[in-house]
């Protein structure tokens, strides 16, 4: 009798997030309609995002009618609607899971306000 003894290996690589890198300065007209993307390149999942304004994080309401945040399995948008003078600033979304985090940071400048 002969016995054949099979073998199976299984990788499964685990990863702290990656984002895919965008433009660091954006601007748009007064009055418009903005979308920012954060895209996961690569990681093991699930995966955390968080929004945040000139360091502070941005709280998504179903009442807000100015900004909207969705998440997604591997990319979260950030969407702010009849931008002003008040949407100036430095914006920035973090990705985490439980084994580290990435960030993308980009400047919003407004244009068309008059001084």
């Amino acid at each position: 009798m002969k016995f054949v003894w099979n073998w199976f290996i299984i990788f499964h690589f685990i990863e702290s997030p990656s984002l895919l890198k965008q433009l660091s300065r954006l601007s748009s007209a007064k009055g418009s309609d903005i979308v920012f993307t954060c895209n996961v390149a690569k990681g093991t999942k699930p995966f955390q995002f968080e929004w945040q304004k000139n360091n502070q994080k941005i709280i998504s309401s179903d009442h807000n009618t100015h900004s909207r945040i969705e998440f997604k399995d591997i990319y979260s948008l950030l969407s702010l609607y009849n931008i002003d003078r008040n949407d100036i600033g430095n914006y920035s979304c973090i990705v985490t899971n439980q084994f580290g985090f990435d960030r993308i940071s980009f400047q919003l400048d407004v244009t068309g306000i008059l001084k």
